[in-house]
């Protein structure tokens, strides 16, 4: 049995597809691995996404202690998101992830 935030899986590869299980989890994470973003960056960088979608997502990801948010006390408040350590670990099946995608997922 695994656990992860109270949820019990049965074996490893449930809980990590339950994971990243989302359209877009994977993706912010994978962008918050490489470096800390703010909100609008995160938008940038994945322009298919909504305001709606990605605040419900980074909810999410901070709420399972994958990301953290950081707010800054300036006018008007400054909000950045990184990775945990956590989240950080993820980065190597990110990576090899993508890698994998770009060598069988070719046109």
């Amino acid at each position: 049995m695994y656990k992860f935030n109270n949820k019990t899986f049965d074996c490893s590869l449930e809980a990590i597809t339950y994971l990243l299980s989302t359209k877009w989890r994977s993706h912010i994470l994978w962008h918050l691995t490489r470096k800390k973003l703010r909100f609008s960056q995160l938008q940038e960088v994945i322009p298919k996404i909504s305001k709606k979608a990605l605040s419900e997502q980074l909810r999410i990801l901070e709420k399972e202690d994958l990301i953290i948010r950081k707010v800054h006390p300036t006018i008007p408040p400054s909000v950045e998101y990184e990775a945990t350590q956590k989240g950080k670990s993820l980065e190597i099946i990110l990576n090899e992830l993508i890698l994998w995608s770009k060598e069988n997922l070719k046109d």
